[in-house]
């Protein structure tokens, strides 16, 4: 890729002050993400106008993209919030914990049934935030401390991403660049995405017992990364748009069907009085206090299941898909460049919205049932006015996060536009040699899906850059860089921010997002780390 930028120390460092000062706000500073956000985002506006020779109109656009970017994770949140509310009210919550120490006593399994396996499940139908808006009320409702029931989901589906969502990062990767060898491409993808897989559930166990608790529940976490990141590695060779899907639905009814039914699962787990992951004053107060529940918990879930189906059907049936996306919504945006040539291309429909396959029209549809399901229950007696009351408490809640997720998404594309991520990542280019050039590539997959908190976006922003790379230096391959920016684009989600925000907003919880990276973070540069080693022992060892 030919660029005019000059590329100096202070250009690059220029490059990476909005994501230095996005990071520095939130977990250093503690200032609340709206604001974090938005003057990070002055931030990169400014240095774009005045380094980076970005004219007003070229800024302007990028933050319109950067708007109409949020709308489609905005409705998620929206509707996720809604959803939440909804069975908030009916009690449903108490009577899916009560439901499943039915099926098991070991809250373990539990977690890392509906923290890792069902969560993933959710990403692989639906995406968008969807698994963490559902998954994390799921796990409060299990006993979890709200902390750990967003962390535990953001950690799970880390290698459900890239294929996720019916391989939406995928399709958009491959409308970019088109591989020399695309199943070795797909070969080194998948096998990449088996380390978070991995250890992703290696780390909830760690969370629930430390060591201890990595030794209980070893047995469950080699059969589920087995299952889930063998199985996409070996469907991704024959469709890659059901790579995960057809593994998270494998692992579930392997979960439900024989794993709950072991020995160890049916009494209750060693260290479960001892565990930091479980809110043991809450659980001990529900069991003393709670009534019998008018729900069961497969009634409990049902909005779930509708939720679950709904996608399916409007994802997974290649037809009912390719219909339902015809109706959709875009606009036109105009070719933009700077003053050192650096050329945004124009469209006339950029990004459309498909409301009738979108994660949020199923939410949306699964909250009305889920309001009218309770109600035949009885589940709203002695609670008044509960669509008033949860439409109002969906708006408080949404109010932050909205504002934040706007903020981070305009952000990410003004950097896009005014070329400072071409700097960024073309400067590691020239002065890092090949081998430590892919030791480095996924780390800037990962620092693409924290500025943007889509593995889909990091890929569209840095593929190209990547690629670029490989084809001006020939000890690189062009089909191994595309695999080593997804698998670090993949790790990069446990840290995306309007995931987080939107975790902590769907569990109304006081913590702030430092909180949750000082957990998650250290999955993330642990599990980069051996994304980053495999890398290399790929590039140095298998075909290119």
């Amino acid at each position: 890729m030919d660029l005019n930028i000059p590329m100096t120390l202070v250009n690059w460092l220029l490059a990476f002050l909005p994501m230095v000062l996005l990071f520095t706000l939130l977990v250093f500073m503690k200032w609340p993400a709206p604001r974090a956000g938005f003057t990070s985002l002055a931030v990169a506006a400014v240095l774009a106008f005045v380094f980076f020779q970005a004219p007003l109109q070229t800024i302007g656009v990028a933050m319109a993209k950067g708007a109409w970017d949020s709308i489609g994770i905005l409705l998620v949140v929206w509707t996720a919030l809604l959803l939440y509310q909804v069975t908030y009210f009916a009690d449903a919550f108490a009577a899916i914990r009560i439901g499943v120490q039915k099926i098991s006593h070991n809250y373990l399994f539990l977690i890392l049934m509906f923290g890792w396996i069902f969560a993933s499940f959710l990403q692989g139908v639906a995406g968008f935030g969807a698994p963490i808006a559902i998954a994390a009320p799921i796990l409060l409702g299990l006993g979890m401390k709200p902390l750990y029931a967003v962390v535990i989901p953001l950690i799970g589906i880390n290698w459900a991403t890239i294929f996720g969502t019916l391989g939406t990062a995928w399709t958009a990767t491959l409308n970019l660049v088109t591989p020399d060898n695309l199943p070795l491409t797909l070969l080194y993808t998948s096998l990449l995405l088996i380390i978070p897989c991995l250890i992703g559930g290696l780390f909830i166990c760690y969370l629930y017992g430390k060591w201890e608790g990595i030794k209980e529940g070893i047995w469950m976490v080699l059969l589920f990364s087995l299952i889930q990141g063998g199985g996409e590695l070996l469907v991704s060779q024959f469709n890659a748009v059901l790579s995960t899907v057809i593994p998270s639905v494998v692992s579930l009814v392997v979960a439900i069907a024989w794993v709950a039914k072991w020995p160890s699962n049916q009494k209750a787990s060693r260290l479960q009085e001892t565990t930091p992951v479980l809110d043991h004053e809450s659980i001990q107060s529900s069991q003393e206090e709670q009534e019998e529940p008018k729900l069961n918990m497969y009634e409990a879930l049902a909005p779930y299941f509708v939720l679950s189906v709904l996608s399916l059907v409007g994802l997974g049936i290649p037809a009912v898909s390719q219909f339902l996306g015809q109706f959709n919504i875009s606009f036109a945006f105009p070719t933009v460049t700077t003053g050192y040539d650096y050329l945004t291309t124009g469209t006339d429909a950029y990004a459309p919205l498909a409301l009738l396959r979108h994660a949020s029209l199923y939410l949306l549809i699964s909250a009305i049932f889920a309001y009218y399901f309770f109600r035949s229950k009885g589940c709203y007696q002695g609670v008044e006015a509960v669509p008033q009351r949860s439409v109002k408490g969906m708006v408080k809640d949404a109010k932050g996060p909205s504002l934040s997720i706007l903020a981070f998404l305009m952000m990410s594309q003004v950097l896009s536009h005014s070329g400072q991520n071409a700097v960024l990542a073309l400067g590691i280019g020239m002065v890092a040699p090949p081998i430590l050039y892919v030791f480095l590539a996924p780390w800037i997959g990962s620092i693409g899906t924290f500025m943007t908190s889509s593995t889909t976006s990091s890929n569209i922003l840095f593929i190209p850059m990547q690629t670029s790379v490989a084809q001006t230096t020939s000890a690189l391959s062009f089909d191994q860089m595309i695999a080593f920016q997804s698998g670090g684009s993949a790790v990069g989600n446990s840290i995306a921010p309007t995931n987080i925000i939107l975790g902590l907003s769907t569990v109304h919880s006081d913590h702030k997002p430092t909180d949750v990276y000082r957990i998650s973070g250290i999955y993330m540069v642990l599990t980069g780390l051996v994304v980053s080693i495999v890398s290399v022992l790929i590039h140095l060892y298998l075909p290119h």
